[in-house]
């Protein structure tokens, strides 16, 4: 049984320099070796939060990004009907997915949507609706066809199906911000971000996770806050 945990957060690339880039090389390791590190869903989202967490710029992360995602693929058809490892193998996909060009992106992109739809078929409840609330965020962030596959209406259904299994974390709550952002709904979207930095404030066990999490609601803050002055 794998270990059950939430609270995966975006991409972003903040500075983050200490043992963990001890971490980071440990889980770039191959073979015997790397067969060595147990791995679970839980792991990979931390290992990807590591690496983006240590990593500079796009082209530091990208090769250890690409290995990690080498080992979340077969992790994930090992046990296929286990959603987290599809949910974890999404996660890790979408990081790597933002080190490549627009037109690999887009492509890797629709992998991850195909990835968080085959998840929430096997539990749309696992990681207290993560990937119905990462799909919404895609669906919101995604330009429309041609060029991708946004769907506004799409993402208020999935945002609000993962409201409805917990309100109260930090990615469902983030990323309907960003729902809430795009439709224009700057006040409530400043509402949903209140709760998600509540969450982070009271939770002191987990630093380069929480640290993650800030760094996007910060940034998302910012610009409502342009947007409304």
């Amino acid at each position: 049984m794998s270990m059950k945990k939430h609270e995966i957060p975006l991409l972003c690339k903040y500075n983050f320099r200490s043992f963990f880039g001890l971490l980071v090389a440990l889980c770039c390791l191959s073979g015997e070796a790397a067969e060595l590190i147990p791995r679970t869903a839980e792991s990979l989202m931390r290992e990807y939060e590591l690496i983006s967490l240590t990593g500079n710029s796009d082209s530091e992360i990208e090769g250890p990004l690409w290995g990690l995602l080498d080992v979340a693929e077969s992790l994930r058809d090992n046990a296929s009907e286990d959603a987290e490892f599809w949910i974890a193998c999404a996660r890790v996909r979408f990081g790597y997915a933002n080190t490549q060009g627009p037109f690999k992106g887009t492509r890797l992109i629709s992998e991850v949507r195909k990835e968080l739809e085959r998840a929430i078929l096997l539990d749309s409840n696992e990681l207290e609706g993560y990937a119905l609330a990462f799909l919404g965020y895609l669906y919101a962030s995604s330009p429309p066809w041609p060029l991708g596959f946004g769907d506004i209406e799409e993402a208020k259904k999935l945002l609000e199906q993962a409201i409805s299994v917990n309100d109260k974390n930090v990615p469902n709550n983030y990323f309907y911000a960003v729902y809430l952002y795009k439709t224009e709904n700057y006040i409530n979207a400043l509402e949903r971000l209140a709760i998600a930095d509540a969450v982070i404030d009271a939770d002191s066990s987990n630093k380069p996770r929480t640290s993650f999490f800030a760094g996007n609601i910060n940034e998302l803050k910012s610009e409502i806050e342009r947007k409304i002055n």
